[in-house]
């Protein structure tokens, strides 16, 4: 019987669904002018989406979602840029902690 632990155990559960993990932010490649960051995270899922906020005063946006695991921003010349991150899940069942700050300025 699906469902069923052996010799009259407990019920087997299917397995629980799981949070992502907590991103793991760095400065990557970008365009004159800009800053890219993008960011690896444990527990990947279909549909995840991400939201971004800016930690350091600058041009540009303060905030945004993406739904892919880079976002790059303008870069004031000679002022770091500084954003955290975080992971969710398309369903909205789950959310990671927002990311340690990471930082970055134009090249």
């Amino acid at each position: 019987m699906p469902g069923v632990g052996k010799c009259g155990e407990q019920p087997i559960s299917p397995p629980a669904a799981s949070a992502p993990g907590i991103p793991a932010v760095v400065q990557a490649p970008a365009d004159a002018g800009q800053v890219r960051f993008r960011w690896t995270y444990a527990n990947h899922a279909v549909g995840d989406v991400f939201r971004w906020r800016r930690v350091s005063a600058g041009p540009g946006p303060a905030v945004g979602r993406t739904t892919k695991p880079t976002v790059q921003l303008p870069g004031p010349g000679g002022h770091d840029v500084c954003i955290t991150v975080r992971v969710i899940r398309a369903d909205g069942s789950y959310a990671s902690a927002w990311s340690t700050p990471a930082c970055g300025s134009a090249k």
